[in-house]
């Protein structure tokens, strides 16, 4: 019988793993995700770039995902995914220290809207979600929510730190602190990936050790395996991508502009900082709490819940002119946004399976990036055009509520 690296009473492999997703998760949250809100308003103002230019920025470091996934998803079915991690944390690491040398707009998009969004891609949730779903299966809700608690923890720590380095000294010394904390804390992370339990003579879980290591193809826990191929020629893997599609449009937009939003409504960068750490805390108990009910209750009735929240809490966002409605939000969108990144992964092994799960979640990738960018720059352009973010997030709102309802209907899909 093979044994863990160190003997019979060590720790689970897989919970290694989980580990290290939960520092990626950390980081790709500041670093991928929430961080540019801060610099939207000093880089505007220092550089003298609209919103609107920004935030194709941010929408170029979505689409520039469009190139890698495909190719990154079928890699990690097959080879270990600490080679792709390690050299996803030091482009991203430097292209981000860079980022604070920059005077030009169209640098900033290469760096920022191409080669970091390449890198960075690397250690999203395409390669830790699947690397998790390989290494676990009865308890993949628990797995899953516990890394992805990391996204949260990211926020509530960095986000503050960040502020405070842009209002105490400069937004070009934040990005510098940034990339030099990503190449800090991911470059050792890179060696805890590991692809799968079979390599190392474990069954997902930990049920028990095999004799020489055993394919993914031995192993379906009772469900049927899809390929690729087979998965796009079923009208669920559609309707799924529409749906997280259309939330994804509302979920990158109000993560890059809710700061800016709370700002213009007259509160300060430290108040707004704040309000999104407080949402934070509330996503990560949320992502845990929704780990373990997904083990228990179907992926698409809790899909369906957690849309619906967060198109509550994104009114209580629109409407947030005291801080008593900003807490609403923070609480309630906290507590279902949160959720959503957990709901998009699972579903996916929840329906295919976990054989060929990072070829299936690679094809989605080029639809997801064109949402995520969509949102962006819709919500620069209204701000640019109107004033504000009231039409834009309205619409935000009902593109929640669509979501959820077309999870809601979508079945698992069944072999004839």
């Amino acid at each position: 019988m093979k044994k863990l690296l160190f003997g019979n009473k060590s720790i689970f492999l897989g919970w290694w793993v989980v580990f290290g997703s939960f520092l990626s998760n950390a980081m790709y949250s500041v670093t991928g995700l929430v961080a540019i809100g801060l610099f939207i308003e000093p880089m505007s103002s220092s550089l003298g770039w609209s919103v609107a230019s920004i935030s194709l920025g941010i929408a170029l470091r979505q689409i520039a995902g469009t190139i890698i996934g495909p190719i990154i998803g079928p890699r990690v079915d097959k080879t270990e995914p600490r080679n792709l991690f390690f050299l996803s944390t030091i482009i991203t690491g430097f292209s981000t220290i860079v980022l604070g040398f920059i005077t030009n707009v169209w640098i900033f998009y290469m760096l920022y809207g191409v080669i970091g969004a390449i890198a960075i891609t690397g250690i999203s949730n395409l390669v830790t979600g699947t690397v998790i779903s390989k290494w676990f299966v009865k308890s993949r809700g628990r797995a899953l929510g516990f890394s992805d608690l990391g996204s949260s923890v990211g926020v509530i720590i960095l986000i503050p730190v960040i502020n405070i380095i842009i209002t105490s000294h400069s937004w070009e010394m934040a990005w510098g602190f940034l990339g030099v904390l990503h190449l800090i804390i991911m470059t050792p992370v890179s060696f805890l990936m590991k692809r799968q339990p079979e390599d190392y003579g474990l069954l997902p879980d930990n049920e028990a050790n095999v004799e020489n290591g055993l394919n993914n193809s031995d192993i379906n826990s009772n469900k049927e395996v899809w390929t690729a191929k087979e998965a796009i020629k079923t009208y669920q893997f559609w309707i799924i991508i529409l749906a997280f599609g259309l939330s994804n449009i509302s979920v990158m937009a109000i993560l890059s502009h809710q700061i800016n939003h709370i700002v213009h409504k007259g509160f300060s960068s430290t108040q707004a900082a704040l309000i999104i750490s407080l949402w934070a805390i509330f996503a990560g108990f949320a992502r845990v709490l929704f780990g373990f009910i997904l083990e228990k209750i179907s992926v698409r009735y809790l899909s369906f819940i957690v849309m619906i929240g967060s198109a509550l809490g994104t009114y209580f966002l629109l409407i947030g002119n005291s801080l008593e409605l900003l807490y609403c939000f923070a609480i309630i969108y906290g507590i279902f946004r949160g959720a959503i990144v957990l709901m998009s992964i699972i579903i996916w092994a929840d329906y295919y399976g976990r054989t060929h799960l990072g070829a299936i979640r690679g094809l989605t990738t080029p639809f997801n990036i064109i949402s995520l960018s969509t949102g962006p720059v819709l919500a620069g352009y209204f701000y640019d055009e109107l004033g504000s973010y009231d039409m834009i997030f309205s619409v935000f709102i009902m593109l929640y509520i669509i979501s959820g309802i077309l999870i809601l209907f979508t079945n698992a899909p069944k072999k004839k």
